[in-house]
């Protein structure tokens, strides 16, 4: 993909919409079981721990972090970059 690196950390400029999908819900129950197949565009599932997320932006720069939330270590992260700050329609 163009601007993004293989291991899905950084997307520099990235040339279609990042989508981020994270959740716990405070379920009692326990964890759910991964499914047997995931799509092609998941970069990166958990089904070990509960967490949080955090996203922190500028006018250049976003950052999200996975954070689990027994030890409050980063499971999962990644950082974006755009050079092109303009806003379409406004030049």
């Amino acid at each position: 993909m163009d601007g993004v690196s293989k291991d899905y950390k950084v997307y520099d400029n990235p040339q279609a919409p990042v989508h981020i999908l994270t959740g716990g819900a405070g379920q009692v129950e326990g964890l759910s079981k991964p499914p047997t197949n995931t799509a092609s565009w998941n970069a990166v599932s958990d089904y070990k721990h509960f967490g949080y997320s955090t996203l922190e932006a500028n006018r250049t720069t976003l950052s999200w972090k996975y954070i689990i939330s027994s030890d409050q270590t980063v499971q999962d992260e990644f950082v974006m970059y755009k050079t092109d700050t303009r806003i379409k329609g406004s030049e």
